[in-house]
């Protein structure tokens, strides 16, 4: 299975104390894009990073995650 990206672990971590990435949602997506916009990140390598976020929570599967990750529309 392919996990999140490092930086994304490190946010969690150090903004919200979370341990179990079945209980990420749309609030820790949102802060995290913000802060990677903050650093000057492009657009492109955020939306590859939202993408291996969002593959692995799929990958969790349905019953073993808090909340659904929104969609980009």
């Amino acid at each position: 299975m392919l996990l999140p990206h490092g930086s994304f672990i490190r946010y969690l971590s150090d903004n919200f104390g979370t341990q179990n990435l079945a209980n990420i949602s749309g609030k820790h997506i949102a802060g995290y894009v913000e802060e990677r916009q903050a650093e000057g990140k492009s657009a492109s390598t955020i939306a590859l990073d939202l993408c291996v976020i969002r593959y692995s929570h799929d990958q969790m599967g349905g019953s073993n995650t808090r909340h659904r990750i929104p969609n980009n529309t």
